[in-house]
């Protein structure tokens, strides 16, 4: 069950890393061509990095300490 919990954790954290790093991401403006900076996503990518520093504490405990 442990194990099973581990993939499920891995492969979350792969997904949320992923999520985070394109809300990150500018928005391009279809008019103009140019790239708008857009700060709530910004935002939101800041917490799932924080939430995938998280997650990836917990693995670590799952592997290492428990």
């Amino acid at each position: 069950m442990k194990y099973l919990l581990l993939l499920l954790a891995i492969f979350t954290l792969s997904v949320l890393l992923v999520i985070s790093h394109a809300l990150t991401k500018d928005i391009t403006d279809n008019v103009t061509g140019k790239k708008v900076p857009d700060r709530e996503g910004k935002i939101l990518g800041i917490a799932g990095y924080i939430a995938c520093a998280i997650l990836a504490y917990v693995i670590y405990r799952m592997i290492f300490l428990g």
